[in-house]
């Protein structure tokens, strides 16, 4: 097994000890060490006197090809913040199973990815952890993107409460993000400057979320019949999230959704629908009878409107009949609900273009908010929630009772996904306190915290990521 193997540079001063014994592990192991520690050809491009730029460019190619090559790719991450590790980055793209380890932090509560185990080690744990991950890469064969070694080198995070469980309905697709200088016109081309794929969809964003804050999540809605649909199963079991329920169409293909992300956040999105509006009825019809028959029990049902009009009246429906919790994330606006579901459902939340698609308000302030809520209200709305990026959240009740809370103050990496984050960590926290203020702040915290990082899925926080994060101060509230 070819084993690429990467560690700072600068680490070495401290942290050489441990690269000899990662080093001797792999190769005890029946590894073929690709590394620069060990491979004569990168010796040789060194030894060229190549000028400055093009042996920069000698090394990261050096890596790349290393990556490449390899079956396994092994950091040791100790000295650095790993966290925008670009090695990894193109390990994952490839496909490889990656193994992260360092002695302070377990990278893997940073990084979510299937290929991806992050372990934080002693010295003495070498061994056993290298032959673990070795072990683990040659039993599951690399098209299935799942060799990763179960973690019992740290204690995980345990919720403190007992989880909810949650069914989410909506979308489940593979995002592929590009950054970009700025949105392109009309005809124009923009150069990338960074590119990811991930699982990706407003709803399977939220099921994340809500399955990382220690929910017990289960996904209903339709994948392809492909090799993308494979490789978002598997993460979506990797997330501890059931896939029970999610059917396969072989006449359509897996969902894509393509963003273009620029410099100040900002985004545009392009979605091919694809499986996810082909679901039949009664596939939602097999879900409910595992309800019916107790086998299954619910604490809430949460869904988008990315699925076509009749399977959303359909479920709402279905679900009230059975006096099941509804939270319904009003996206995409361009496909509007039917305005006879409000009253059955008990928290609606769009954002601001949302809002006024639902209201034909235009949503540019807390005031504004205020009259498009009323305006659901009217309509039967029971209770709103409208995000309003940068300037918050407004909520509001049927009974009259509203609330203003401002953003946090943070500098937005990629604004896309917040608002899942948000949504997904109020939910959590308001079936488990029954506290709608204490869940609009632990929602905000969520939002501010994902606008943070580059891509949707990556950016669902947990909570001890939560925990670590600190932002600005908070602003004084409005009542």
């Amino acid at each position: 097994m070819k084993v690429a193997f990467i560690v700072p540079y600068e680490g070495k001063k401290v942290y050489q000890q441990a690269y000899d014994q990662i080093l001797s592990a792999i190769e005890t192991n029946g590894g073929l060490v690709l590394s620069p520690e060990k491979t004569d050809e990168y010796g040789h491009a060194l030894a060229t006197g190549l000028p400055t730029h093009d042996l920069s460019r000698s090394h990261y190619e050096f890596i790349r090809k290393s990556i490449i090559d390899s079956d396994v790719v092994i950091v040791e991450a100790s000295y650095e913040d790993f966290r925008v590790g670009h090695e990894t980055t193109l390990a994952l793209i490839y496909r490889k199973p990656v193994l992260v380890m360092a002695q302070h932090l377990d990278f893997g509560k940073f990084i979510y990815h299937p290929n991806l185990t992050g372990i934080h080690y002693y010295p003495t744990q070498v061994a056993q952890i290298i032959k673990d991950f070795l072990d683990a890469a040659i039993s599951q064969p690399q098209q299935h993107p799942q060799a990763r070694i179960p973690n019992t080198y740290h204690q995980p995070y345990k919720p403190v409460r007992k989880p909810k469980i949650i069914a989410v309905f909506g979308g489940i697709y593979a995002d592929i993000f590009n950054k970009v200088s700025r949105i392109p016109r009309e005809n124009e081309v923009s150069l990338s400057s960074d590119f990811k794929i991930s699982l990706g969809g407003k709803a399977t964003n939220a099921a994340v979320a809500m399955a990382r804050l220690g929910n017990k999540v289960i996904m209903l809605g339709q994948l392809g019949h492909d090799s993308t649909a494979v490789d978002l199963e598997a993460t979506l079991i990797y997330e501890s999230i059931n896939t029970d329920f999610i059917s396969r169409n072989s006449a359509h293909p897996t969902g894509t959704v393509v963003l273009a992300v620029d410099k100040n956040a900002q985004y545009s999105t392009v979605v091919h629908e694809a499986a996810n509006i082909q679901i039949e009825l009664t596939h939602i019809d097999n879900f409910f009878k595992e309800i019916d028959h107790n086998t299954l029990k619910l604490d809430c049902l949460y869904l988008t409107l990315e699925a076509q009009p009749a399977a959303i009246d359909y479920i709402i429906r279905e679900a009230c009949k059975r006096n099941i919790f509804i939270f319904c994330d009003a996206a995409p606006h361009a496909r509007p609900l039917n305005s006879q579901l409000l009253s059955l459902i008990n928290i609606i939340a769009p954002n601001q273009i949302e809002a006024e698609a639902m209201t034909g308000i235009v949503v540019d302030d807390q005031a504004a908010a205020h009259q498009a809520a009323m305006d659901l209200t009217r309509k039967g709305a029971r209770q709103t929630i409208i995000t309003l990026g940068d300037q918050g959240v407004y909520w509001n009740s049927a009974d009259s009772n509203s609330y203003c809370l401002p953003a946090l103050p943070v500098k937005a990496i990629d604004e896309a996904g917040a608002g899942d984050a948000f949504r997904g960590a109020f939910i959590s926290e308001l079936l488990s306190s029954k506290n709608t203020i204490n869940a609009l702040r632990f929602g905000i915290r969520a939002g501010a915290f994902a606008v943070t990082r580059f891509g949707s899925y990556d950016s669902m926080p947990t909570h001890d990521e939560l925990a670590f994060f600190k932002p600005a101060k908070h602003q004084p509230e409005q009542p």
